[in-house]
């Protein structure tokens, strides 16, 4: 699942909405969640070229431009801001590896193809925690450190964006 934060603008507050890639597993299908709303969302086209968004019997068309963690997104007359989760720097060598404070965070967008362990579990250093698919490519998630899963923040199937808490990790 994606989670961001839309300003609306004209100083109206922040919007959360959440994405989820819906039951029929396309690539262009999706649940989106804004409150205690729910609709279903089709993408026909690209971010770079644009393209339309069917929501609600609707198609809309679109366009997005993206500047680091924001994106600004023109849709059907009306330009929004959609702030990612800040970007977690990871060096080479230490992607998917937690954090000093015991976080383990996405190194990439992508989809949570498998995961491992359930909160309590142990693990030893290197063992695959969270497996993710990007791009066509498998990566499994891992700690330098033994340890155990304090929580699991995310699910089979969720869409996860850079730098996304995936799991909370606390020393054995």
């Amino acid at each position: 699942m994606i989670r961001v934060h839309v300003d609306p603008g004209g100083g109206r507050e922040l919007v959360e909405v959440s994405l989820e890639r819906s039951e029929s597993r396309s690539f262009s299908a999706f649940t989106a969640h804004v409150g205690d709303r729910t609709c279903d969302v089709e993408i026909d086209g690209t971010p770079a070229r644009g393209g339309t968004l069917r929501m609600s019997g609707k198609v809309l068309p679109f366009r997005v431009w993206r500047h680091d963690d924001v994106i600004e997104l023109w849709l059907a007359g009306e330009t929004y801001t959609v702030r990612l989760p800040q970007r977690v720097a990871q060096r080479a060598g230490e992607v998917g590896a937690s954090t000093p404070t015991g976080e383990l965070t996405a190194p990439m967008p992508g989809t949570v193809l498998k995961i491992n362990v359930a909160r309590g579990d142990s693990f030893e250093a290197h063992d695959p925690l969270v497996v993710m698919e990007s791009m066509k490519m498998e990566m499994s998630l891992s700690s330098p450190r033994a340890g155990r899963v304090k929580e699991i923040l995310c699910g089979v199937g969720d869409l996860v964006v850079l730098g996304q808490l995936l799991a909370k990790l606390e020393d054995d």
